[in-house]
């Protein structure tokens, strides 16, 4: 247990742990209020260049982030978020994979529903909000607890934007612990299982 205490001594925890649930927890809304939205459009409306626009989110969908990453630095730097949350959880508000998973399972809606909504009077963001949103209760639960974890578990994008201590995530702090010549294996064990 004095690896518990020792370890929670050494470096502000509890800031990283605070870090780690804001970020988390918005860009984990943001992903859903992205995917639900994006792949209502693609699976219920007809417009052109559609085809063109899945396949840059199937292109998105496979490609490795490390082909991104310095892109998204450039970009986040020069608008001034490094070293800041927004820096963080911008570039993770929106998810291929959500898109994607959203659109599929919002294709398989019967259009009938949607169309009595509209019979009914409704416009097409209430038909959305009344019929749709219901509808996708599971899917979203899905990809909110998907979504979360991706961004919660996160090392390599806050590496790269985050500098200064006080606004590390849980997974840099656990790097604290190491040392140049040794590293509190222990420190490092404890943290990780409250982590």
């Amino acid at each position: 247990l004095a690896n518990f205490t020792e370890g929670f001594k050494t470096a502000p925890f509890g800031r990283f742990f605070i870090n780690s649930a804001v970020i988390a927890i918005v860009s984990t809304i943001m992903i859903l209020f992205s995917s639900i939205s994006v792949g209502y459009g693609f699976a219920q409306f007809n417009f052109r260049g559609k085809k063109l626009l899945f396949s840059l989110v199937i292109i998105a969908l496979v490609m490795p982030f490390q082909a991104l990453m310095i892109p998204l630095f450039i970009g986040t730097s020069r608008v001034g978020l490094t070293n800041t949350h927004l820096g963080i959880i911008i570039p993770s508000g929106i998810s291929a994979f959500g898109i994607f998973m959203m659109r599929q399972f919002l294709s398989n809606i019967p259009k009938e529903l949607i169309d009595a909504a509209l019979i009914d009077g409704c416009s097409q963001f209430a038909a959305f909000r009344k019929v749709v949103l219901p509808i996708s209760k599971a899917p979203l639960a899905t990809l909110a607890a998907i979504s979360f974890l991706g961004v919660w578990n996160n090392y390599q994008w806050p590496l790269m934007v985050v500098q200064e201590l006080n606004m590390f995530t849980l997974p840099l702090g656990l790097t604290s612990f190491r040392g140049s010549h040794t590293t509190n294996f222990g420190y490092i064990f404890a943290c990780s299982f409250l982590a």
